[in-house]
């Protein structure tokens, strides 16, 4: 059986702010934007180290390291140009082939608890886990917070920014999205492998959970289970000023 204590989490902390959210803040890095005098990077390591586990890698420069208060309780990874190449990064310096939590630098509001709970529902992990959250659910944690639902037979829900996976299933999906990536035509090519099919019942809103755990395994011919129920901090990021101003606004209330 495994333990949270078996897990290895990355966190990504290599993108740069832009635009309205680097004016607001004055920061170049959602990691280092500060949330009650503390760097959202810093709220996120916290939790992965309280949650239990053991190794924790952060995708980020020198100039995240730097300026993170946890720096010495980490390892770090180089970000490459793009996503797919900085996930690899992190994946190459966890030492051992553990379960993966992959997690953004950007959940000012997560917890050892959200984390403990994702890694519980994870259990027995055989290839990806994946994390929603009911709208009625999220809106009752935090009421009025803006929010892309995506729409299922069992109901809407948002997507949490937290994903488990195996060491195998996450090495062939780094070659699936690369293999895309390098690809002009690969959205149709992705479109063709997830099949028509699951596409039209996204869109009709006549998908279940168990038809969107298939198209992601037809994806990354890998298992796929799909969290229906991880807790509401899991999915507050913040991609916009307004998502920046509504965590702000509750953790003053």
């Amino acid at each position: 059986m495994q333990s949270v204590s078996d897990w290895a989490a990355i966190i990504a902390a290599g993108g740069n702010l832009g635009g309205e959210l680097r004016d607001a803040t004055g920061k170049n890095n959602k990691a280092l934007v500060q949330f009650g005098g503390r760097c959202s990077g810093d709220i996120v390591i916290e939790a992965c180290l309280q949650a239990g586990i053991p190794e924790v890698v952060v995708v980020a420069g020198e100039d995240v390291k730097d300026n993170l208060a946890l720096s010495n309780e980490v390892k770090f990874a180089e970000p490459g140009h793009n996503a797919i190449r900085s996930a690899r990064s992190g994946a190459d310096v966890v030492g051992t082939n553990r379960p993966l939590l992959l997690l953004a630098a950007d959940l000012p509001l997560l917890t050892a608890p959200s984390v403990r709970e994702f890694v519980h529902h994870s259990e027995g992990i055989q290839g990806f886990t994946a994390g929603l959250i009911r709208s009625e659910v999220l809106q009752t944690a935090y009421p009025g917070v803006p929010a892309s639902y995506v729409r299922l037979r069992e109901g809407r829900f948002v997507a949490a920014s937290i994903y488990g996976a195996t060491r195998d299933a996450f090495d062939r999906a780094l070659v699936t999205l690369e293999a895309a990536n390098a690809n002009r035509k690969s959205q149709l090519k992705l479109a063709l492998k997830l099949g028509f099919g699951n596409l039209l019942q996204y869109v009709l809103g006549l998908a279940t959970f168990a038809t969107a755990e298939r198209a992601v395994e037809r994806a990354f011919d890998a298992p796929v289970r799909l969290i229906p129920h991880a807790l509401p901090e899991t999915a507050m990021d913040f991609d916009n000023l307004e998502d920046l101003r509504y965590i702000q606004d509750f953790l003053n209330r």
